[in-house]
């Protein structure tokens, strides 16, 4: 140590023998202090230059392998955002790792996957690849990315959301899914889940992580994917998840996510039925606390699709275009794209009649392969084989041994069929081509379909496949016995309504409607138009999808995952085409239809008013009818008590009502009367003019509170019924009230003239229907405003003008927009004079209140003075 030469060094190595000796308790020597100091590497870097820095662009360049493709060239960012991130943390230095400058900078950098998980995120990335090839998203090759459905679908996939794509059978939910999975996987690896490749054997992550050759824990799985500036989570078709097993891999995987740093950041899409709901009993969003539910529904195709599908297809625009005969037929994507197989194209197209589902079903049924009869059966045989599988072990997919190799292969050729060549599984490539097969299997089994169903448990998922059987059988020539008989079948007490249901709507979803619904129309008008109520019942059930709103945690914070489905069953959305189809039918036949049948009429109508609102077409019809039942049951026509009674006896008795329900029925009659005022406005004048002329306004009170839909229809009308219900008479009553009133300050003066003054506190302008009014008709709004400010005054002058040495006094008040007199007796002045604020305290120094008080005389001689 001697001959070092330098007088620093030889102090440093002092200073450190020094250090060493304090730690050992003795003396340390040369040879050990040597041995010390050559574990110390000093390794000199110039990274205080920002141009020309060797190190620091060796340092950049080694970023560049931790980034993402897309991120690469952003390298020299992301080392200065680490510089940055290192000064932050310097008093807690060595606590962060690779997880923890993920969570600080995973929301501006998209990072890799580490070299130690980059085998099992390779496997992961191909089998979520071959699940969204396995999704169909074109249409004879033409694809309709529906741009501003994908834009608003993107617009609700933020941190921390739990997105629902739901849709009917058909409609595009999974083409959706596969598009924002394709986006969100240009910028990072995405993990893909698809219902009918979920794992058989192991439960949970362990049979997943198995089934696709993952070694790396779950944890440190998600931690990767959560290096993306959004990861995401993608699950198609999770109502039709049905193991235990593949639930409780769902569960792990939500646990895993919430747990993770980067949860915030996360994203979960999935699609769904818009109908089914009872997966929400099984689906794990404890697991996922903080997270927003949202639903955003996939609607049909409308004109602007179906006209570009003409354009780029023309064999397609005869059957497509207005007015074609598959144009209904063709609103859902999925049935778009097999009536576009030149092979079932060319089978229907000589039809002459509008195409149903049926027809579609027995075109792709009889398609042979183009291997003639003989292949045409294998494949059929194929097919029921594999449903029949199905309908043995629901929650399990099939192997068909022994299954004829050319028959297989077309099948999965012609995408009916998808086969896993590693696992030798089979399975339906669409859930609609499933039910097509079963409702073949169910019709042809040997076994009462009333058995089958008892021994399933009742299982739900048949639903589809028992209405799909029942619209067969009514398409037939000779099946309206048979779907009788079917009916009869699934009516037995022990089988669950929604059977029964399924089969009375089969008319009403198939795209000949009114001729079937013609076809079963004396049956539903026999013995009391029993089973014609019962069909009313299967719209309100079956027909209807839960509305997406309830299921937005933010729109109802605190309520249970339960009660959330309540309120979505009990707001739901009427299915447009199964009840335009019952209406158009209905209508028409009206004055054939037993009276007590309207209160069931009503019941639909309700159900269109709180989802969206009566089509006009439907409320001029039915208003005529309401009113009628109104006017017997209010019976405000009627002068003697006689007919009264005996008219409003009368009515009841025609609607089956009993006195309880008349009164309830009354007030859905006078609303539905209100709401449908723009389509029927004659009916709703006429009857809110019988109120306002009625010296006790009977029912005025309801009326107001759905007084938005007059301001809309008819705001001159509603001006007039405003003023003539809530302004009183005071002349009139002058006379009969006075004595009572007379230096009493509690009675009908109080309320300054205005009828049920009650309703409208706390005074509001969003009370209905003063701001509605102003926004449609601003002359009719003020016209209200100045004639009830006006009978105000009018009312509070006439309550003291009789009264002697009393006399009203003028407050003079600062305000910002300047001086503002009020006018009052002692009762409204005194009574808050010393609770006044500023504006009032600071009045006139000769307002006689203030010197009345200064000079010690009590309120009530000064304000008589």
């Amino acid at each position: 140590m001697a001959k070092i030469a330098s007088k620093p060094m030889r102090r440093f190595v002092e200073m450190v023998r020094s250090a060493l000796k304090v730690a050992n308790g003795s003396d340390v020597g040369d040879q050990r202090l040597w041995e010390f100091l050559r574990h110390l590497v000093f390794m000199p870097f110039d990274f205080e230059r920002e141009d020309g820095s060797r190190d620091r662009q060796h340092a950049i360049e080694r970023l560049q392998q931790v980034l993402s493709p897309p991120d690469v060239p952003r390298a020299a960012d992301l080392w200065n955002a680490l510089v940055d991130l290192a000064d932050t943390l310097k008093s807690v230095a060595g606590t962060t790792d690779r997880a923890g400058i993920i969570k600080a900078l995973g929301d501006r950098f998209s990072f890799g996957p580490s070299v130690a998980v980059r085998e099992d995120l390779e496997r992961l990335v191909e089998n979520s690849s071959q699940a969204l090839r396995e999704i169909s998203d074109d249409i004879a090759g033409l694809r309709l990315p529906r741009p501003e459905l994908t834009e608003e679908a993107r617009d609700e996939i933020s941190g921390g959301t739990f997105l629902e794509i739901a849709g009917e059978r058909g409609t595009g939910k999974s083409a959706l899914l596969r598009l924002l999975a394709e986006l969100a996987a240009q910028k990072s690896p995405v993990l893909v889940l698809k219902s009918d490749r979920l794992p058989q054997q192991a439960p949970g992550w362990a049979g997943l992580a198995s089934q696709w050759q993952i070694k790396a824990p779950l944890v440190r799985i998600i931690a990767e994917l959560g290096s993306a500036p959004s990861p995401c989570l993608f699950i198609d078709g999770l109502d039709r998840i049905e193991s235990a097993g593949s639930w409780s891999l769902i569960r792990d995987l939500f646990d895993a996510i919430s747990r993770s740093p980067a949860a915030p950041r996360w994203s979960i899409v999935a699609t769904v039925r818009s109908s089914a709901m009872d997966y929400r009993t099984r689906l794990p969003l404890d697991a996922l606390p903080g997270f927003r539910q949202q639903r955003l529904n996939v609607p049909e195709f409308g004109d602007p699709e179906l006209t570009a599908v003409a354009a780029a297809l023309p064999h397609l625009a005869p059957l497509i275009r207005d007015g074609g005969r598959a144009r209904s037929l063709a609103a859902r994507p999925y049935l778009l794209r097999l009536l576009a197989r030149p092979v079932t194209h060319h089978a229907l197209a000589t039809s002459g009649r509008t195409l149903t589902e049926i027809d579609l079903m027995e075109a792709v049924w009889t398609d042979d392969g183009g291997g003639g009869l003989p292949l045409r059966r294998k494949r059929q045989e194929l097919l029921l084989d594999l449903a029949q599988k199905r309908l043995d072990h629901p929650s399990k997919a099939s192997r068909l041994s022994g299954a004829d190799a050319d028959a297989l292969s077309s099948l999965v050729r012609d995408e009916i069929l998808l086969e896993n060549r590693v696992t030798l599984r089979v399975r339906f490539r669409h859930d609609i081509l499933e039910d097509w097969v079963l409702s073949q299997v169910l019709g042809d089994a040997e076994r009462p379909l009333a058995g089958i169903i008892r021994e399933k448990g009742g299982a739900p998922w048949l639903v589809d496949a028992v209405q799909l059987m029942a619209m067969r059988l009514l398409e037939r020539e000779d099946g309206l016995n048979r779907w009788g008989e079917l009916l009869v079948a699934l009516s037995a007490s022990d089988l669950q309504p929604m059977w029964r249901r399924a089969v009375l709507a089969a008319p009403v979803r198939s795209t000949r409607s009114a001729e079937l619904l013609d076809l079963v129309g004396p049956k539903l008008l026999e013995a009391g138009a029993s089973l014609l109520r019962d069909l009313m019942v299967a719209l309100r059930t079956l027909e209807v999808d839960p509305a997406p709103t309830a299921l937005i945690d933010a729109l109802f914070p605190g309520e249970s995952g339960t009660r959330q489905v309540e309120l979505a069953h009990q707001f739901a959305i009427p299915r447009g085409r199964p009840w335009g189809a019952f209406f158009s039918w209905l209508l028409p036949r009206r004055r054939e239809l037993p009276a007590d049948l309207f209160p069931a009429t009503v019941d639909l109508l309700e159900i269109l008013m709180q989802s969206t609102t009566v089509p006009a077409w439907i409320a001029k019809e039915v208003i005529p009818i309401a009113f009628h039942w109104l006017n017997r049951l209010e019976y405000w026509e009627w002068q003697d008590w006689d007919s009264h009674w005996a008219i409003g006896k009368g009515a009841r008795k025609s609607l089956g009502l009993d006195r309880d329900a008349e009164r309830s029925f009354h007030d859905r009659l006078r609303r539905l009367l209100l709401v449908c005022s723009r389509d029927a406005p004659r009916y709703a004048r006429r009857y809110i003019r019988a109120v306002a002329q009625d010296r006790h306004h009977p029912g005025a009170a309801e009326i107001l509170e759905w007084s938005n839909y007059l301001a809309f229809s008819m705001p001159s009308d509603c001006a007039d019924f405003l003023l003539r219900v809530l302004v009183k008479d005071q002349r009139g009553q002058e006379d009969e009230e006075l004595g009572k009133a007379y230096q009493s300050y509690s009675y009908e003066w109080d309320k300054l003239g205005i009828n049920d003054l009650g309703a409208f506190l706390p005074p509001s302008h969003l009370r209905p229907p003063f701001l509605k009014l102003l926004q449609t008709s601003p002359t009719d709004g003020m016209r209200t405003i100045d004639g009830l400010c006006n009978a105000a005054m009018s009312a509070w002058k006439q309550r003291y003008k009789r009264e002697t040495g009393r006399n009203a006094l003028p407050i003079a008040v600062k305000l910002p927009w300047g001086v503002q007199e009020f006018w009052g007796m002692y009762t409204s002045i005194a009574g808050s004079a010393e609770r006044a604020s500023a504006p009032i305290q600071s009045s006139a120094p000769s307002w006689p209140l203030r010197r009345g008080w200064r000079s010690g005389s009590k309120v009530g001689m000064t304000l008589s003075r």
